[in-house]
């Protein structure tokens, strides 16, 4: 008996993007993690951020062979502007509210090593409904998400 089905050798065995409209979405892999920082193409510093890292995975029909849903969640510093501060926390709650997430436990955590904890074990396993649109980026096309404004 072959190892592989000959007629299988032509498919496409590629994850793709689902078109755009609104879903079903888990999270299946959450981690926290740091920006690089440095400096950027018009010469500013940035700083170092902690931030979540979030794989999200579209549930039921309409996820099979879909490529995961990936989320970058930064964490504003404490010396942070107050725009940058109010985009980062805007963009926290909003995923927050939508996947029912609760994210106060981050007002007690003072080291790496507690984020490292406390990130999968509160993210991981949330679900929300969440529209996501397609998005091109150096010639490759992913899924993005599209938040809800609070109300």
């Amino acid at each position: 008996m072959p190892l592989i089905d000959a007629a299988t050798l032509g498919e496409d065995f590629e994850d793709h993007p689902v078109a755009e409209g609104k879903y079903s979405l888990r999270v299946q892999k959450a981690e926290a993690a740091k920006t690089k920082g440095g400096t950027d193409a018009k010469g500013n510093e940035k700083p170092i951020r902690n931030m979540i890292k979030l794989m999200l995975k579209i549930e039921g029909e309409a996820g099979e062979g879909a490529m995961p849903v990936n989320e970058m969640l930064l964490i504003p510093n404490d010396n942070e502007e107050s725009n940058t501060k109010r985009m980062f926390m805007q963009r926290l709650t909003r995923f927050s509210k939508t996947f029912g997430v609760d994210i106060s436990g981050l007002a007690h955590i003072d080291t790496d090593e507690q984020l490292a904890e406390w990130v999968p074990s509160t993210f991981e396993g949330a679900t929300g409904s969440c529209n996501l649109v397609i998005e091109e980026y150096e010639g490759r096309e992913s899924n993005k998400l599209v938040l809800p404004k609070v109300a």
